[in-house]
């Protein structure tokens, strides 16, 4: 159980290290994020700068990527006794 928590925890943090703005905006247009408008590497600075496409799938991504290590949680953890 301990080490299915550890593993969830090292999923959940290499989910959250991924930088999809960033891959957004170099595929998009082959500028990197960080270097325009705020900096921010985040779906607002992607809409700004990018366009609304790419900031969509940012957001579509991000969204993939929080419900990703929710699953993996509910599946390493055996959560389905609390839901």
């Amino acid at each position: 159980m301990i080490i299915n928590g550890i593993i969830g925890i090292v999923v959940g943090y290499l989910l959250g290290s991924i930088p999809s703005a960033y891959l957004a905006a170099r595929r998009a247009k082959g500028k990197d994020i960080r270097q325009l408008g705020s900096g921010n590497v985040g779906g607002l600075n992607t809409y700004r700068e990018i366009g609304t496409k790419s900031a969509v799938a940012v957001a579509i991504v991000d969204i993939g990527k929080g419900a990703a290590a929710v699953a993996v949680a509910y599946w390493l953890l055996d959560l389905s006794q609390l839901w």
